[in-house]
């Protein structure tokens, strides 16, 4: 089975390389430059786990993570955020508004990577 990843990230450099990781695992990638923009692909398109930057022009990643969570055709879907903002307060609020997990950049590709698969297992148990 071929799963779909949304990956939210104003920083095109870091989110295409995020995505040609994630390609080399057989894994389909969309790209949204921040959180509106996603919105409109989610109307469209389901994805099976969502990675999202917190800082973002537009719409950022609280407003969009809590957007995602009111939407019942993706109020389940894994959220993982990936943010050089390292504060605990930052952490606390992406996962009081609904995210998964929430790493540091710069982060551990493997650990991204196994966190990925793991939220992907849990989805098809």
């Amino acid at each position: 089975m071929s799963y779909s990843i949304l990956i939210v990230d104003d920083t095109a450099i870091l989110a295409e390389a995020i995505a040609d990781m994630l390609r080399m695992e057989d894994l389909r990638v969309t790209l949204s430059s921040n959180g509106l923009e996603a919105l409109a692909v989610l109307e469209h398109q389901r994805h099976d786990l969502i990675i999202s930057d917190l800082r973002m022009p537009v719409m950022g990643g609280i407003e969009f993570i809590k957007r995602v969570r009111k939407n019942d055709s993706q109020h389940r879907t894994p959220i993982i955020v990936l943010s050089a903002q390292a504060e605990e307060a930052s952490k606390r609020e992406c996962i009081q508004a609904g995210a998964n997990l929430f790493l540091t950049k710069p982060f551990d590709e493997q650990e991204l990577l196994s966190s990925i698969k793991k939220f992907l297992d849990e989805r098809q148990s």
